[in-house]
């Protein structure tokens, strides 16, 4: 085997060992084994442990992962609310909600470590992008361009958890969608248009 082609089996072994640690960790938690990932993912745990000698360092390649993927989505969703008026071409806030609907399983580990109380494990770029938007809607708030009567810090928080807890439920709200008859992934991109739409009319005049 070529040196090439051990490459391209260790980046192909390492890609599954990723999916399959997000898959789990999103649906068990944290207390989730390694030996249950590494079954998931068809290796032994010797084989995974090779390339991740312990489950923290794990969920550190799993976060980074996220971080360097689905939140550039996310902070994209955000700076779009940060815009006084909604554009008339929509097209860039379709293409974001279409990656969220494609790759919703980061969102279910997020809100499990909202939820559990490990927030500190949330990848440190997310904690202190939330923390700027909040920001940014209080300087817009003093500056009078943000409704006066409204705590935009926990207008903007509950925006957040609602959008996780609406992606992270995708899975299971297949009744939902069959009573409006509509297709599950058509329903939840409405879903996510209408958080977007009625966060801007409470934030803005």
């Amino acid at each position: 085997m070529t040196s090439k082609s051990r490459e391209n089996q260790r980046i192909e072994t390492v890609n599954r060992i990723q999916n399959s640690a997000l898959v789990m960790f999103a649906e068990h938690g944290l207390s989730i084994s390694i030996a249950k990932i590494a079954q998931h993912a068809g290796l032994s745990k010797q084989a995974l442990m090779y390339h991740y000698p312990s489950k923290s360092k794990l969920l550190e390649a799993v976060i980074l992962d996220i971080e360097q993927s689905s939140f550039t989505a996310l902070s994209q969703f955000f700076a779009l609310l940060l815009q006084q008026k909604t554009p008339q071409d929509t097209t860039k806030l379709e293409e974001i909600i279409t990656q969220f609907v494609e790759q919703h399983l980061w969102a279910v580990l997020f809100l499990r470590l909202i939820l559990e109380n490990r927030e500190s494990y949330l990848p440190i770029s997310f904690r202190a992008h939330h923390l700027e938007i909040i920001e940014a809607l209080e300087v817009r708030q003093r500056a009078g361009t943000i409704k006066q009567d409204i705590d935009v810090a926990a207008t903007f928080t509950n925006m957040n958890t609602l959008l996780l807890t609406t992606l992270a439920t995708a899975q299971i709200q297949t009744s939902i969608s069959v009573a409006l008859d509509i297709e599950p992934a058509v329903w939840l991109k409405r879903r996510i248009f209408a958080i977007f739409v009625m966060y801007r009319s409470t934030l803005f005049p």
